[in-house]
C-alpha cells in the first residue's frame, strides 16, 4: 500500500520513503496507490487485485512486471509482505539474475513463501518467530521491527501500580488477543485499577469471526467495564494515543 491511511499496511509507504535516498529511482507496483506527494525519484503503478480471481490476478501481475523486469535487469526487486506476488515473479527474477529480496513476517509459513524461498536472493524478517522457515534458512536475515524510535520518545514515569494497557494492531487470531483478556483477569487480583483499550480491526472474515466470538464470550462480558474495543485508528496517530498509556 502507498496510502498513509491504510490501517494495516501504511508502514509500506514509510519504507519506500526511507529507501528513496539510497536509490537512483524506485518504481512501486501496488494494489493501493495514493495521490499524496512522493519523493521525486519514486513512481507508482497500480496493479488491480481482485479477491478469489487467481488467474486474472496472475495475468495482471505478469503484464505489469515482466516487461519492466526485462527493461531493468540491473535493478533490485523488493517484495514487501507479498508472498503471493513473489511466488509468481521470483522464478523470472532468478532466470534474469535480478536480485530479489522478500520481506516476510508471519508465524505461519505459506506455501507461496516456501516456493519463493528457492528463487529469491534473500528473505528478511523481524524476529526468529516471524519466519520459521525450515528450508533455505541461510537466505533468511533478521533485522528487527523497523520502528522509528523518534516517533516514540521515552517518558520516564513512576508507577505504584500497573494501570492502563494498550494494544494496537491487527485483530487476528494469530495475535492471541484472547490472552490479553486472561492477562487482565490475572492482574485484577493484585491491582485495583486495570484497563485495557484495544485498537485495530480484523484483516479478514476469519478474524472477524474470531473477534465476534471473543467479544461475546463470558470472559469478555465479565470484563466489559475495563476492556474496550476502540476500533481502528490511523498509524500516524499511534504515538499521540500511546502517550496516554
Amino acid at each position: 500500500s502507498m496510502s498513509p491511511n491504510s490501517l494495516v499496511f501504511s508502514h509500506q509507504r514509510e519504507t519506500v520513503f526511507a529507501l528513496s535516498p539510497f536509490f537512483e529511482s524506485i518504481h512501486v507496483f501496488t494494489t493501493e496507490p495514493h495521490s499524496e506527494p512522493l519523493p521525486a525519484n519514486v513512481s507508482v503503478t497500480k496493479v488491480t487485485w481482485k479477491r478469489n480471481a487467481p488467474i486474472s490476478n496472475s495475468y495482471r501481475i505478469y503484464k505489469a512486471l515482466v516487461p519492466f523486469l526485462l527493461r531493468n535487469q540491473k535493478s533490485t526487486v523488493f517484495s514487501h509482505m507479498t508472498d503471493v506476488h513473489a511466488a509468481l515473479i521470483s522464478p523470472i527474477t532468478w532466470v534474469l539474475r535480478i536480485r530479489h529480496i522478500l520481506w516476510y513476517a508471519h508465524a505461519t509459513n505459506s506455501p507461496y513463501l516456501v516456493w519463493s524461498s528457492f528463487f529469491v536472493s534473500n528473505i528478511i524478517s523481524s524476529t526468529v518467530g516471524s519466519c520459521n522457515l525450515k528450508i533455505n534458512r541461510k537466505k533468511i536475515k533478521f533485522i528487527n521491527q523497523g520502528i522509528n524510535e523518534v516517533n516514540f520518545p521515552y517518558r520516564a514515569r513512576s508507577f505504584k501500580k500497573l494501570g492502563r494497557f494498550l494494544y494496537y494492531g491487527r485483530l487476528d487470531e494469530s495475535k492471541n488477543i484472547h490472552l490479553l483478556l486472561e492477562l487482565v483477569v490475572a492482574l485484577r487480583e493484585s491491582n485495583d485499577i486495570i484497563t485495557l483499550d484495544i485498537f485495530g480491526k480484523p484483516a479478514n472474515l476469519k478474524s472477524e469471526q474470531y473477534i465476534s466470538r471473543l467479544i461475546s464470550s463470558s470472559k469478555a462480558s465479565m470484563l466489559s467495564d475495563i476492556v474496550k474495543f476502540k476500533g481502528s485508528v490511523e498509524r500516524r496517530n499511534i504515538p499521540k494515543i500511546a502517550r496516554d498509556y
